[in-house]
């Protein structure tokens, strides 16, 4: 029994699902939606089971690939903060932000002195970094207040 398996491969049961009304979509377009699926299956009394012995092919990562590093960055810290203002305290989600915060100053600076992500050149990166300060930290996840109660309200 664990918390959270690997989002790339969940089978549910359909009385489960349909309890839960499935995914929430304000998820969209990926990232945190099997965490917040499998902590609200938790809160309702169903077990999240890990078989190490289950294959699968996943061949996935196409709809991340296609992003940029500002959408990537965007949509993680979005759906992250999302997440967290849906389950934890108001004083969490302040402390998260702050630490969101500071991490994009210190990539920057990492991208400043040469030691930044070597998928993206830096100003493209440099403009991820601002670019998540302003939409996820100032604005909040759903672009207005950053501290809304849980529930996403």
């Amino acid at each position: 029994q664990v918390d959270q398996p690997a989002g790339a491969c969940l089978a549910v049961r359909r009385g489960a699902w349909e309890s839960m009304g499935g995914f929430d979509e304000r998820f969209f377009p990926l990232w945190f939606e099997d965490v917040d699926l499998c902590r609200r299956l938790r809160a309702h009394n169903w077990k999240i089971l890990y078989s190490p012995t289950a294959t699968f092919l996943h061949t996935g990562g196409h709809s991340v690939s296609r992003l940029s590093i500002g959408e990537r960055q965007v949509f993680w810290y979005r759906n992250l903060l999302r997440y967290w203002r849906k389950h934890e305290s108001r004083a969490a989600v302040a402390t998260l932000r702050a630490i969101i915060t500071l991490g994009m100053g210190l990539r920057s600076f990492a991208t400043l002195v040469g030691s930044g992500p070597e998928n993206a050149p830096p100003a493209e990166a440099l403009r991820a970094y601002a670019r998540v300060i302003g939409e996820c930290t100032l604005r909040g996840p759903d672009g207005g207040n950053p501290m809304a109660d849980k529930g996403g309200q």
